[in-house]
């Protein structure tokens, strides 16, 4: 009988000249044929409840986005938030929570930008934004992260209080609510 084939082994080249031209086909293949990017602000956005605000994104080296297919997703779900192809947005694969509340920036297109504007602002907006962009042959996305925080009147105490929305869940039951006494200025009780 005849004997297996040899496990395929990879090699990785040992001179500096042969890792370097490793290196370089690896990023022209990360790249994609058409050699674009895409770019998040690279810092969390942050937004109250109720306000507009815009998600950037944007490619690089900037090119025309006209013609490239575009969709934000929702990163916790993988649910569409806006869809922009073929010179179009697509609306019928869209989130509800975001019908008639998204709109890409087209103004920006022609240079490579990529920026979403939400308009309204909720509290189940918060959260990782992931910019996908893709044409036939290549393919690239960046996540923006949008915290939206909320101001809500105190009972007892002049002013507001912002605070950032999530869920928060005791590692045991409570008994009773938790409080915090607060003086004028936030400071809790008891601090300097």
């Amino acid at each position: 009988p005849p004997s297996p084939p040899a496990p395929l082994q990879m090699r990785f080249p040992v001179s500096p000249r042969g890792l370097l031209s490793y290196l370089v086909t690896l990023h022209v293949l990360w790249m994609g044929s058409d050699g674009f990017r895409v770019v998040g602000p690279g810092y969390p956005l942050r937004a109250t409840v109720g306000q507009d605000v815009v998600l950037p994104c944007h490619l690089s080296p900037p090119k025309d986005a006209r013609s490239l297919e575009i969709i934000w997703i929702r990163h916790q779900f993988s649910e569409i938030v806006h869809h922009y192809r073929n010179g179009e947005d697509q609306y019928n694969e869209q989130l509800r929570a975001y019908w008639g509340r998204t709109e890409l920036v087209t103004a920006g297109l022609s240079k490579g930008r990529l920026d979403l504007r939400i308009l309204g602002l909720r509290p189940s907006d918060d959260g990782q934004y992931v910019c996908t962009v893709r044409n036939a042959d290549s393919y690239a996305e960046a996540a923006v992260d949008l915290e939206v925080a909320g101001v809500w009147p105190v009972w007892g105490f002049q002013g507001t209080v912002r605070v950032s929305v999530g869920l928060c869940v005791p590692a045991r039951p409570l008994s009773h609510p938790p409080t915090q006494q607060l003086r004028a200025k936030g400071q809790e009780v008891g601090s300097a």
